[in-house]
């Protein structure tokens, strides 16, 4: 019911609404009603089947229902008249609902023909129908502007990802526990010598692709509260442009979080030189961010199970593509795609420049290319290790050597260019998202002519048609005109 009333509405039909009620709660819900249908100008119809008599008198119109047809149609108050017209003696102690209902109820009478005679006294004595003239529904409907729904939707987000911290906080707690163990397993690539500089290499890789993996709880979590989202969109509380705008402005904040908790360990075990913090944190939050992205698109499949099971090929095909295991040249289009579009690829380039070009490897030295047999031909060479270990004195030296078996890499600084593919890819998948969550929740219901029934009680302006069963009541608290329908 709040759902129903939170936007306003100009007609609510409600079936039931006090069934389950006590007596005290029943007439204070009906109570409730008729202020808010006074307050907001608005028509509320109701379906009740065994109102008491402070429920009754709680409404201004009464529709009795038995057979598919009007057994009295009127203000509240005109029910009782009614019923002594029909030869029905009502005293302090008489509810006239329970009263109306015995009689038009075929199961309360012995004879099924009397029900057919209070049915008939009303028909001859009912007003005349009177038509309403042609009229069209209005499509414009009042609500707060983007900015306002966005700010409250904001809101409401974090206020739940601060009540529910699991969702966030706990990948934030998990991200730097991961990063930990793998920190632990490759300790030795802290020590800034050539042997090493693969293994830094392959922790960097860790780093970069195992937090990305518990977006998988992110499609589970954004499936379910699609349900929600699509609910409460169809019935014009927001817009999905707002939702969207609400969700991202919620988003970024803790990609940053995330990133914090993921590279701290990491920078700290790792050994890696804190100058190039700034540059490695923007690169990895953007990337964050973009597998947070596609997880949420992902999450817009119907069943949570297919999007999960498409995140983890997505999240596969990172690790695959991204330069390290074999050259994104060496493979077949169209898989070559992979490698330009999904993020790790730029990010492996982006953050092995900021680990590894303000570091120096002791145990080579700088030479002149040419003039010592045993200098490479980058101008380094090593004394005490063989060729096979011996990737440069620089950092720069060994991002060249290195790039060679990895041409991801490079010791050229492209890190402006590697973080603008990561947002292009990361605001591509937002962009997708926002459209096919406005093709989701868009309502693709029709509205058609009402059928004029034998029984239909008219008044211009507003139109209801509702089923209900035979034998109830319907109690209507107008402030503006309504019409009830009923079939069996």
């Amino acid at each position: 019911m709040a759902i129903a009333l939170v936007k306003e509405p100009k007609l609510v039909i409600l079936d039931e609404p006090t069934s389950g009620l006590d007596s005290a709660a029943a007439a204070a819900i009906t109570k409730l009603l008729g202020a808010i249908a006074k307050r907001t100008n608005a028509a509320i119809v109701c379906t009740i089947h065994q109102p008491s008599a402070a429920v009754l008198a709680g409404f201004e119109k009464v529709f009795v229902l038995s057979e598919g047809r009007c057994a009295y149609s009127g203000p509240t108050a005109g029910l009782t008249t009614h019923l002594e017209s029909l030869g029905q003696t009502l005293n302090s102690e008489t509810n006239p609902a329970e009263l109306v209902l015995e009689l038009v109820s075929k199961e309360s009478r012995d004879d099924s023909t009397q029900v057919a005679e209070v049915l008939q006294k009303w028909a001859d004595v009912a007003p005349p129908v009177i038509a309403p003239p042609p009229y069209a529904l209005s499509k414009s409907i009042s609500q707060a502007g983007l900015c306002m729904q966005t700010w409250a939707l904001t809101k409401r987000a974090l206020m739940l990802s601060l009540k529910d911290p699991l969702f966030y906080i706990g990948r934030m707690v998990m991200g730097a526990i991961m990063i930990s163990f793998f920190g632990l397993i490759y300790k030795e690539s802290r020590n800034n010598v050539n042997p090493q500089a693969t293994f830094r290499l392959f922790f960097l890789w860790w780093v970069l692709a195992v937090p990305a993996s518990l977006d998988l709880v992110t499609v589970f979590v954004l499936n379910i509260e699609l349900k929600t989202v699509k609910t409460e969109i169809k019935n014009g509380m927001y817009s999905p442009i707002a939702y969207v705008l609400s969700n991202t402005a919620v988003q970024i904040p803790w990609m940053f979080g995330i990133a914090i908790f993921v590279l701290v360990p990491a920078f700290a075990i790792g050994g890696w030189h804190w100058s190039n913090f700034g540059t490695f944190f923007i690169a990895y939050a953007a990337s964050t961010w973009g597998w947070e992205c596609l997880a949420q698109l992902l999450s817009l499949q119907s069943n949570p199970v297919l999007g999960m099971l498409n995140f983890v090929n997505a999240w596969s095909a990172g690790l695959l593509f991204c330069g390290l295991l074999f050259r994104g040249e060496d493979v077949i289009w169209p898989l070559r795609i992979f490698y330009y579009v999904l993020p790790l690829k730029w990010l492996f380039n982006s953050a092995a420049y900021d680990i590894y070009t303000p570091v120096v490897y002791p145990d080579a030295e700088l030479c002149t290319a040419g003039s010592d047999p045993m200098c490479s031909m980058l101008g380094y060479k090593c004394t005490n290790l063989t060729s096979i270990n011996c990737f440069g004195h620089t950092g720069a030296q060994v991002l060249d050597t290195l790039h060679y078996s990895f041409p991801t890499l490079s010791s050229k600084d492209e890190r402006g260019l590697d973080i603008a593919c990561i947002l292009a890819f990361t605001v591509a998948l937002k962009v997708m998202y926002a459209i096919c969550l406005v093709l989701v929740t868009k309502s693709r219901a029709s509205l058609k002519p009402l059928p004029v029934l034998k029984d239909q009680q008219v008044v211009p302006q507003v139109a209801v048609t509702t089923p209900i069963s035979a034998d109830a009541v319907v109690e209507v608290t107008p402030t503006t005109p309504v019409v009830a329908t009923a079939a069996d």
